[in-house]
């Protein structure tokens, strides 16, 4: 019976959680159609339809590597983290939900519905999957537009060595960052949330 009760809230919880993430990011660029490469778009967006896939595998009963749902949980907290870092508080319009609550829901559903003990401590590494994707795209974007999406990939203005020592500095943040909460994860799962 305890099984069955946390079943259907991890359930209904990640409906809900891609429901908030998907509508959230289209309402908060509703008038910037232009802005949608924006990571802060991607990154919700992209995490709410991997939650609707995760919710709909869980309907069936199907499993998904749990390293995926760490990847994306750094993904959100990336995007909180250079908004945190950047001090560029964007709260208006929706902008709260996207760079602040989701990420932060994200976390909190990261740390009670996935279960990382299974998890092999190399997969923690593919954290920097989706992040560099994004970077190779806003390169060639970049290149191809003269638009680099963020200030602080335009080597032309914010410097080359600026630049690397951003992209090493995420870098390096991401493993630790993922490692930290990786572990955090599986002693929550070991000593506190046994049943989940």
């Amino acid at each position: 019976m305890k099984e069955k009760v946390i079943n259907i809230l991890k359930i209904i919880s990640t409906f809900l959680l891609a429901i908030l993430f998907i509508s959230m990011a289209f309402y908060s660029y509703r008038n910037s159609i232009y802005s949608f490469y924006y990571m802060t778009f991607l990154g919700n967006f992209v995490a709410g339809i991997f939650l609707l896939v995760v919710g709909i595998l869980y309907l069936f009963r199907k499993q998904i590597p749990q390293f995926l749902i760490l990847c994306f949980t750094i993904l959100m907290l990336l995007i909180m983290g250079v908004e945190i870092a950047l001090q560029e508080f964007n709260i208006e319009d929706g902008m709260l939900f996207l760079h602040f609550l989701n990420p932060a829901l994200m976390f909190i559903y990261y740390l009670i519905f996935s279960n990382q003990t299974k998890t092999k401590w190399p997969l923690v590494f593919t954290v920097l999957v989706m992040p560099v994707l994004y970077m190779i795209f806003a390169f060639i974007f970049g290149a191809c537009t003269g638009d680099y999406v963020y200030y602080y990939l335009d080597f032309s203005y914010f410097g080359v060595g600026n630049t690397i020592l951003f992209i090493l500095g995420v870098g390096i943040g991401l493993i630790a960052i993922g490692f930290g909460i990786y572990y955090l994860n599986r002693v929550l799962h070991k000593h506190i949330l046994k049943d989940i």
